[in-house]
């Protein structure tokens, strides 16, 4: 907005004064034994207006509206926009430029949303002279109310200035904003863009700037709908996570949450703009669906992906295949002294594969039977057989409900690299007790 050089229209506006007397009422009450020499007249550097209303407050308050109406007319005819409005522009002999349309008018509403009209208020008044009347005829009470303010071309400069500096800071912002929507990069952007909106929302006051403000906001506020899920690494036992606008990633401070049917030992640590989830998958077997549920709540809603763990990630060039042997050496009817175990790892290369222990889950005992320090070491494509004994404490089971003629365990063992590694297995049981 800039400044129109237009001294006569300085002149005409704030100068304005509205008044006159009636004989058909009696004055009953008056602030002063006589009115002042202001009222009804017209002061330069001043704005004189008054009100008659049913009470006193009413009054005094209705003139201090108009102080402002007069004062937003006065700064409204000396601001121009710099950008593409829906304002007209009357010119008359080069002299006057007036600003019509959603300007000038809707201001007059909606004031309360232009900073520097804040400062209207009746502790600036200068004079005051009020009349309690009552009508000749019917007896109707009715209050006069007029004020006397202060409104220099001094202050109207001022204030023009400050409101085209507040106008050129909200669109200077409204414009960043617009750009900075074709580069969000980040979840917490979005949300922080709508909260710089809503101020702006609110101050606008002609239409063009309006709309755009509010067609960024259902713009912005679109992203939180479109957001999903990409898991970015399947590793198994460390998977990576990011949440995508499209076909861009976008980076969250907010941890993620994790839920499976089947792994454990869960825990979940930022990378960069990534989420890296690290688990447990030994209680994950093959025949089995196993899944982590990866969410996110964003700006109260939920944004949430099912992914499949992928066993298949973790396969070896080894695999325990056949019968698993149980033997159970008893003293008495139900005490067990040891469990011996043979079963069968076929390895498909000439790698070398060390077994280190191997964990049995079966319904027959109260317990899961760890056979540990085996420490086998298979070095030739074949099929190898392992032999442990678990000298533990163990007991059988005393639920009678069908026993499935099946077990699943878990092979701990070391690669060529050294690294521990798990495998999981089912496979059928001869129980020999």
């Amino acid at each position: 907005m800039e400044i129109l050089k237009k001294a006569t229209l300085l002149t005409l506006l704030i100068t304005l004064s509205v008044g006159g007397f009636s004989q058909n009422y009696k004055v009953k009450e008056s602030s002063s034994r006589k009115a002042p020499s202001w009222y009804g007249a017209m002061e330069q550097g001043y704005i004189i207006t008054e009100a008659i209303t049913d009470d006193l407050e009413s009054a005094k308050k209705s003139c201090i509206n108009d102080v402002k109406k007069m004062i937003i007319d006065a700064v409204a005819q000396n601001v121009k926009s710099s950008s593409e409005t829906n304002m007209e522009q009357e010119v008359v002999n080069n002299q006057i430029t007036s600003f019509m349309d959603e300007f000038s008018y809707s201001l007059k509403t909606e004031s309360a949303n232009i900073p520097y009209i804040n400062s209207v208020s009746y502790s600036n008044v200068e004079d005051y002279y009020w009349e309690k009347r009552v009508d000749r005829k019917s007896d109707d009470v009715k209050y006069l109310y007029t004020i006397k303010y202060p409104f220099s071309s001094l202050e109207l400069k001022k204030l023009v200035n400050a409101f085209n500096e507040q106008d050129q800071m909200m669109e200077g912002k409204l414009t960043e904003l617009e750009s900075a929507y074709n580069d969000i990069s980040s979840v917490e952007q979005v949300g922080g863009a709508l909260k710089d909106l809503k101020p702006l929302q609110k101050y606008f006051f002609d239409d063009v700037r309006r709309s755009k403000t509010t067609a960024l906001v259902e713009k912005y506020s679109s992203v939180y709908g479109s957001l999903s899920i990409k898991r970015v690494s399947d590793e198994l036992g460390k998977e990576t996570f990011g949440i995508m606008y499209g076909d861009k990633l976008l980076t969250y401070s907010t941890p993620l949450k994790v839920k499976s049917n089947s792994a454990f030992e869960i825990e979940k640590q930022k990378h960069g703009d990534l989420w890296v989830v690290s688990y447990n998958y030994s209680t994950c077997y093959p025949e089995e669906i196993n899944f982590l549920d990866i969410s996110w709540i964003i700006a109260g809603r939920t944004v949430k992906e099912r992914f499949n763990i992928k066993l298949d990630k973790g396969i070896t060039g080894i695999k325990a295949v056949g019968d698993i042997d149980l033997v159970v050496k008893k003293n008495g009817a139900n005490t067990i002294l040891s469990i011996d175990l043979h079963m069968d790892i076929e390895s498909t290369n000439n790698d070398q594969y060390t077994i280190q222990s191997i964990r049995i889950d079966s319904d027959e005992f109260i317990t899961d039977l760890l056979f540990s320090d085996i420490n086998h070491t298979i070095s030739s494509k074949g099929i190898h057989r392992i032999k442990s004994t678990n000298r533990e404490q163990v007991e059988f089971s005393t639920n009678k409900k069908m026993r499935v003629p099946l077990t699943k365990g878990v092979i701990t063992f070391t690669g060529k690299d050294k690294s521990i590694k798990t495998m999981r297995f089912t496979l059928p049981i001869n129980k020999q007790w």
